[in-house]
């Protein structure tokens, strides 16, 4: 017998019963070949029987490019561009009562969601989450919108009897009731109260106490107070470069407001250029490793200087003057010694240096550069250079008889000239050894007397 599929007794819609037991099952059904699973934006196919023969993951692509009404999609899909005019008023209106779009910041959306109606419409309010809403169970009217730090919200109070909101104020209408007690449980640091409590009649006196009482009790002016103990207060001593008036404290010393007036800088440091002005100046990164020596010799010593000892100090004594030398006389001593026209500086076997005369003819030899200079000087001609000697080519020199120890020889075609410059007028001639033969020798006396 064939099966049929089950059949559910209905009622008004509903299911009243479990239905017959002839069914056609899973496993009655042939095959379709689809995979049983969850699937991905489906890919389904459908036989002309109605019945799912293919199933596969979709890729889940963008929406095609085109326009879709009120939405334009460009870009592979990646765009989405609404019409102009495409949010009308009219389709705004349609959303739910009692709510509202807004912004609490730049770029961030609030919406004001509905409620059941017992928020009042008029009243907006931003809640301690910074959400936009409408205020929440507003009572009858007269009310206050107050902020209730429990919830973190505001709330609608209701104003009772006896008060009044007039003008924008809070204020008391009732006429009736009595008072039968009024006091100051406690008071803040600062104030004291007296008197309390009143029953009947009388008054509750406020006083200042500790540091509100020593404040009040102060009556100098342009004065500045500091605390200096527990409820006393001490006038500041301000000094001479400084005023105080009509609350500004200001510099009144002109070398300050100088220096105050300056534009600081790197490698600047500042300088007075007159009274009361000032100017910066650069200090360079060597003139820094300078100042910052402690000692003059470190000074030198970054400065690469002569460092300072006695004989710099001794030195540095001495009172210079025109055409004198500095002479040391001794370890770390020294004299000044000035010279007159024609002197010079010199120093004899014994003794120190002294001033020597020197003529200005003696001035002129020593400046010669070589001695032909100086043979010039004195007038030499060239014997001056030519040794002396008895042969050879020398000059003649006598002996201390006044003659020649060696036989001269006389080689000039004038002869022998004889000048007669003795007193005795005595002349005298010996022949040599070396006379071969007889000569004749001819005398003129260049006188005819004689």
């Amino acid at each position: 017998m064939g099966k049929f599929l089950r059949s559910f007794p209905v009622s008004a819609g509903h299911v009243t019963g479990a239905g017959t037991s002839d069914e056609v099952g899973s496993a009655d059904m042939d095959p379709t070949g689809v995979t049983p699973g969850s699937y991905t934006m489906a890919d389904i196919t459908v036989d002309a029987a109605g019945r799912v023969t293919a199933v596969a993951n979709g890729s889940g692509g963008a929406v095609a490019d085109g326009d879709y009404g009120d939405i334009t999609v460009s870009s592979s899909g990646a765009a989405w561009t609404i019409d102009t005019g495409a949010v009308s008023l009219s389709k705004l209106a349609a959303g739910p009562a009692y709510s509202v779009l807004g912004a609490v910041a730049a770029g961030a959306r609030a919406d004001v969601e509905a409620d059941n109606g017992s928020m009042d419409p008029s009243v907006l309010v931003f809640d301690s989450t910074s959400e936009l809403r409408f205020l929440s169970g507003p009572p009858a009217a007269p009310w206050l919108a107050l902020f209730d730090d429990g919830p973190g919200m505001w709330v609608a109070a209701g104003i009772g009897a006896g008060l009044a909101v007039v003008g924008g104020d809070l204020t008391a209408t009732g006429t009736g009731g009595t008072v039968t007690s009024v006091d100051v449980s406690s008071g803040a640091s600062g104030f004291g109260f007296a008197g309390g409590p009143v029953t009947t009649s009388g008054s509750i006196t406020l006083a200042l106490a500790d540091d509100l009482a020593a404040l009040e009790a102060l009556t100098g002016t342009n004065t500045i107070y500091y605390r200096s103990a527990a409820s006393t207060w001490t006038p500041v001593t301000i000094g001479t470069a400084l005023g105080f008036s009509a609350g500004t404290l200001a510099v009144t010393d002109a070398e300050l407001a100088a220096i105050a007036g300056l534009t600081s800088a790197a490698d600047a440091a500042p300088y007075f250029t007159g009274s009361g002005t000032a100017a910066l100046m650069t200090v360079t990164a060597a003139a820094r490793s300078v100042l910052d020596d402690t000692t003059v010799g470190a000074m030198l010593a970054t400065l690469g200087g002569q460092p300072l000892d006695a004989t710099l100090t001794a030195f540095a004594a001495l009172t210079v003057g025109a055409n004198s030398l500095t002479i040391g006389t001794g370890a770390d001593a020294f004299s000044q010694t000035s010279f007159a026209a024609n002197t010079f500086p010199a120093r004899a076997s014994t003794g120190n240096l002294v001033a020597k005369t020197i003529t200005d003819f003696g001035l002129s030899l020593v400046d010669d550069a070589d001695p032909t200079a100086g043979r010039s000087t004195l007038g030499l001609g060239t014997s001056a250079v030519i040794d002396t000697g008895t042969s050879g080519t020398k000059v003649a020199l006598t002996d201390g008889a006044n003659q020649w120890s060696a036989a001269q020889r006389f080689l000039n075609s004038s002869g022998i000239k004889i000048l007669d410059t003795d007193a005795s007028h005595t002349l005298g001639i010996v022949g040599g050894s070396n006379l071969t033969a007889d000569r004749t020798l001819t005398l003129t006396t260049g006188d005819a007397n004689r």
